[in-house]
């Protein structure tokens, strides 16, 4: 897989709430208002929602919608996928991220962004003053034909039990 980056974007929670959805437990959802930058191939001011949610196992699932002010154009972003906690050696404290992330425009110079999901690699991380950044390196992907296999049907076991149900193979074909 080969992938080339398209910018950088660097965000900061502005404005948040957090809501406990289970008792006792981590779960929980958050709606963030967040404003940043993009550098390196897209520049321009970011502003968005991130409407995310933190999972009992502690991952977290950012779920973020907004816009790109481009120098060129507007580009309409919707970044979703799922962080863990791990430690930084400067930080001390961070957040892996990896995300999909599509995006939407009719500006020229930034028309290639409409062609297909990206991927974004970057992590969450406290500045000095204790307040939370994201910074992500958004990619796009080289899509590469699938070699070293020949192409067949994949073969069933044998007989699939459903529930209380007993389906033979040939049903299944």
């Amino acid at each position: 897989m080969k992938t080339t980056r398209l910018y950088r974007m660097v965000w900061e929670y502005r404005e948040g709430w957090n809501v406990n959805t289970s008792d006792g437990g981590p779960e929980s959802v958050q709606f963030s208002y967040v404003e940043g930058v993009v550098s390196d191939g897209v520049t321009g001011r970011l502003r968005g929602v991130n409407h995310s949610r933190r999972r009992n196992d502690g991952a977290y699932l950012p779920d973020a919608h907004g816009v790109i002010e481009g120098t060129d154009g507007a580009i309409i972003f919707n970044y979703r996928g799922i962080g863990s906690s791990h430690v930084n050696r400067k930080t001390r404290r961070a957040t892996k991220l990896m995300l999909a992330a599509e995006h939407h425009t009719e500006a020229p110079a930034y028309s290639s962004l409409n062609n297909g999901p990206m991927l974004g690699v970057g992590e969450g991380r406290l500045t000095a003053d204790n307040r939370l950044i994201v910074v992500v390196d958004v990619m796009a992907v080289d899509w590469r034909e699938l070699t070293g296999f020949e192409t067949a049907r994949p073969e069933l076991p044998g007989t699939v039990e459903i529930g209380e149900r007993t389906f033979p193979p040939e049903l299944l074909s």
